[in-house]
Formats: structure tokens, C-alpha cells, sequence
């Protein structure tokens, strides 16, 4: 959701004709997917470092904790704490590397490798 969102509100994507159908090409340089990608990604470093911040300042006292109840609780942090760490390697690094790629492989069946052009209808 957050890729989709970060793309779609980027002012080249905005201006151009990517669609996400087989009618039309993506109008992006090569280049220009790439700015849009990295812009993306840094866009959400913030917020996403921020949330996860949080939570591990929450969930690590659960996990070094010795007191009554502790080893219950533990099973149940350990989880959380795997998941917010799987979820921000997810949003900063894999989905801008799958929407690369998927850029990547557009601008090939477009023939559109040096400079915006439209394809036209498939």
C-alpha cells in the first residue's frame, strides 16, 4: 500500500500515463523510475523508523524482563518484535525492489530505455 502510495503522489507519475492496465507504456526514463523510486523509499524512512522506534522502546522491556509472568510475556513479544523488523526491511527495501523491477521490465516491453516516448495501445 505504502509503494502504490509513494509512486502514485510523485509529480512525474502524476504528469505522465503510467496506467497500471496493458494499454499504455509507462512515459519514465529509465532514469526517471529511478528517481521515483528512491524518492519513494526516502519519503518513508521517517515515519516508518519513527513507528518501529516506538514499538521496540515498548517491547524490549517485555523481552529482558525476569519478573513473574516474564517468560509468557517474552513468547509474546519476541513475535511482535520479529514482525516490526520484517515489516520495515519490507517497506524500505523489497517492495521499492519489486516495483524496480516491474518499472524495469515495462520499459523493455515499451523499447523505452533512453527518454520519455508513448508506446501507444498493445
Amino acid at each position: 500500500m505504502h509503494a502504490l502510495e509513494m509512486i502514485s503522489t510523485h509529480p512525474q507519475v502524476r504528469g505522465s500515463e503510467l496506467r497500471t492496465g496493458a494499454q499504455h507504456c509507462s512515459t519514465l526514463s529509465r532514469v526517471a523510475a529511478a528517481a521515483v523510486i528512491v524518492q519513494g523509499a526516502v519519503m518513508r524512512v521517517r515515519p516508518k523508523m519513527m513507528t518501529v522506534v516506538a514499538i521496540m522502546a515498548g517491547l524490549l522491556p517485555i523481552m529482558w524482563s525476569t519478573g513473574t509472568g516474564s517468560e509468557v510475556m517474552r513468547r509474546v513479544a519476541a513475535p511482535m518484535v520479529g514482525g516490526m523488523v520484517s515489516a520495515t526491511i519490507l517497506t524500505l527495501v523489497v517492495i521499492p525492489t519489486i516495483f524496480a523491477l516491474v518499472a524495469e521490465a515495462r520499459l523493455k516491453t515499451c523499447g523505452n530505455t533512453n527518454g520519455p516516448q508513448h508506446c501507444g495501445n498493445k
